[in-house]
Order: C-alpha cells, then sequence, then structure tokens
C-alpha cells in the first residue's frame, strides 16, 4: 500500500517507496520499504532493498536473533573517497553534499540553515522517532553533534525527473572502522532548502556500534 513511484533522469532506474501490512499470528504490523530498481526490456535487472527489519522481527518476537545478527559488527571497507562538497550551490546534489558534510564534520546545529522553515523529515524505520518540522525542531536534532565520528563515503544520487527530487544512497563510516551502516534518503529540494526529506537508514548497526542496542529493541518492542 501507500505506493510512490519515483522516475530519474535515468530511464531504466526507478526508486518505490511503499508500506507492507503484514500479520503474525494475532499480531499485525505495518512497515516502511523502499527499492531502487534497475529495469530493462521489461524485466528488473538489479535491485536494492532496504526494509524496516525492526518492524518485522517485533511482530514475531524476533528481536534477539536480528540483533545477533549484528554483533560482531562486518565493516566492509569505504570504495570511494570521503564525501566531498562538489556540486553547485543550492542544487539538489549539492545540498546533499553539504549535508553530509557537516553531519560528518561536527557543523551540528548551524545544519538546521539547510532547510526550510516549514519542513518534514522523517526516519521512517527508527520505531519512536518523531517527525521533525521546524529548524527549531532540527537544531535540537543535530546539536549532539552526534555524526562527528562518522566519515560518508559512497554516495550516489538519483536526480528524479522532478528536479527538485533527489535520492542518495550511501555508507556512514566510522572514523575508526568500528561499524558502518547504509542510507537511502529520498529529499526535497526548493530554492536551495530541504522541504521534506524521509531518511531511511540503518538505526540497528548505529545502535550495535554505539553500544545503544538494547535500548533501541527496547522501543521497538514497545512501538
Amino acid at each position: 500500500r501507500d505506493v510512490v513511484v519515483h522516475e530519474t533522469t535515468d530511464p531504466e532506474l526507478v526508486v518505490a517507496e511503499f508500506t507492507y501490512d503484514g500479520r503474525h499470528g494475532d499480531r499485525t504490523f505495518r512497515s516502511a520499504n523502499v527499492q531502487v530498481l534497475r529495469v530493462r526490456d521489461g524485466l528488473i535487472v538489479h535491485s536494492r532493498d532496504y526494509h524496516d527489519y525492526l518492524k518485522m522481527a517485533a511482530a514475531r518476537d524476533g528481536l534477539d536473533a536480528l540483533a545477533a545478527q549484528y554483533t560482531p559488527l562486518s565493516v566492509p571497507p569505504p570504495t570511494s573517497p570521503e564525501v566531498a562538497v562538489s556540486a553547485p550551490a543550492g542544487s539538489p546534489r549539492g545540498v546533499v553534499e553539504r549535508l553530509l558534510h557537516g553531519v560528518t564534520n561536527g557543523e551540528g546545529a548551524a545544519l538546521a540553515g539547510l532547510y526550510a522553515e516549514d519542513c518534514h523529515v522523517t526516519h521512517p524505520f527508527h520505531p519512536t522517532a518523531p517527525a521533525l518540522t521546524s529548524r527549531d525542531e532540527l537544531r535540537a536534532h543535530f546539536a549532539p553533534e552526534r555524526g562527528a565520528r562518522l566519515r560518508a563515503h559512497d554516495l550516489v544520487t538519483y536526480q528524479g525527473t522532478d528536479p527538485g527530487l533527489i535520492v542518495s544512497e550511501f555508507r556512514y563510516v566510522h572514523r575508526y572502522g568500528l561499524f558502518a551502516l547504509s542510507n537511502l534518503f529520498v529529499t526535497h529540494v526548493r530554492d536551495g532548502l530541504i522541504t521534506r526529506s524521509r531518511d531511511y537508514g540503518d538505526h540497528l548497526a548505529l545502535a550495535a556500534g554505539t553500544g545503544t542496542l538494547a535500548e533501541l529493541l527496547d522501543a521497538a518492542r514497545a512501538a
């Protein structure tokens, strides 16, 4: 349900966001999903799938087994240099590059200036994260400088046929190689500012790498 397909300037590549409604025994759940699909001659030739494994595992009492897959963490090395700010300022890719560079260089609350005052930012794979709908809320979100020990690598962006839409895949890698996490952001940019963004991140890997996995699992059980 809630299927949204984003066409890109690459005629073979689409990004699909959708929701699963599921049931396990007497439990029901609703989970977010996003896929990057390459379609050629009417057939899918490549797909990268991002799913809300926390929500699905919680529904079947499988959180402990899921968490065990994140201990110990396996960290493939980056395949590209750290993300730099190289695209034109105010362009969709330029805004994403500026955001990732700022997160990983400890710019903290100042990053709220990359967003429109009336914005809407969500983290669909986190069980309790609220929507962020103002710069004040974003300042509070970024203030802890939580990304200062991370580095952004392997950035690939897909420009939507809607010129204000950009989809970004990248990895955050701990500066000492302790953990890494994959991310996909679906971001809308207008007049050089982010107006909407759905940030799909691997919160399990982040929690395992920062020693907060138990708290994340408790939040998933309670959600």
